[in-house]
């Protein structure tokens, strides 16, 4: 059987509904933080399974108001990377092939990979996921761990003292300070192991709201740009002030270093 999903759903909510309407094959992305696009981008995997195992056809939208779809294949899927890491376009929606399964054995499968994210992952500090690609010959987190790294600090933020391939915000870490503590990681293993390990870098990205309403909203996503290294938010001119109090106090302090710019956004984008 097949679905099509739009690309901001998350994989949390897609996974619910498998399992509401006994559909296997995709309780693996039942614990990934993101949505399908996301996931679509950089192939996100878990547990054996991979974007590319269930990806049908894809659609998507260029700058210039196209509308385009792609077979499994043109995908060019390989580990955390598909053709879409580079183009400059929007994914809209997804196809995906599915089965049907049994509501029990899916429950039990999620159930499973919660626990073992729990027991081996530091879910209780706001983290990123894993932090560095893995590359094949070695495990990049073994060779953080090698390196004595596990618990090396930046400010807030900390190499995870339960999974060394984490970084961790221990309470009020900066985008600043988890950069720096990559390049830290990254020197110490060239140093030690003679290898360049590598970090996707969002730099570059911006993010796009349209017509956000709820103050306390607008200041988590502010939030996590900051978290995440993005320095520049572009709003619909229908979404709400920045400097509504609520929306403030939920960004924790990430106003003061995230650019936002109010814009006519069907323009921006075309343009």
């Amino acid at each position: 059987m097949q679905i099509t999903v739009e690309s901001g759903m998350t994989l949390a909510a897609l996974a619910n509904i498998a399992l509401k309407e006994e559909i296997t094959g995709l309780e693996f992305l039942s614990g990934i933080p993101g949505t399908i696009g996301g996931a679509i981008r950089m192939n996100a995997g878990a547990y054996g399974g991979e974007m590319k195992d269930i990806v049908v056809k894809t659609k998507y939208m260029t700058y210039d108001g196209k509308v385009k779809t792609i077979d499994l294949n043109e995908h060019e899927f390989e580990y955390r990377n598909s053709v879409f890491s580079r183009m400059n376009v929007i994914i809209l929606e997804t196809t995906l092939k599915l089965s049907k399964g049994n509501k029990k054995e899916i429950d039990a499968k999620m159930k499973e990979y919660a626990a073992s994210r729990k027991e081996k992952q530091p879910l209780e500090y706001s983290n990123a996921g894993s932090t560095f690609k893995r590359k094949e010959g070695y495990i990049t987190a073994k060779l953080i761990d090698e390196a004595g790294l596990k618990g090396y600090s930046v400010g807030d933020a900390e190499v995870s003292t339960k999974h060394a391939g984490f970084v961790v915000n221990k309470g009020k870490a900066t985008a600043k300070d988890v950069l720096e503590l990559v390049d830290h990681i990254k020197k110490t293993i060239k140093e030690k192991n003679n290898l360049d390990i590598e970090i996707d870098y969002t730099k570059d990205i911006i993010v796009a709201l349209d017509d956000v309403q709820d103050p306390g909203n607008l200041g988590t996503i502010i939030r996590l740009a900051d978290w995440f290294g993005i320095e520049n938010i572009f709003c619909s001119i229908g979404t709400v002030d920045i400097y509504n109090p609520k929306t403030v106090q939920a960004t924790m302090g990430a106003i003061a270093r995230v650019n936002i710019h109010y814009v006519d956004l069907p323009q921006f984008i075309k343009s």
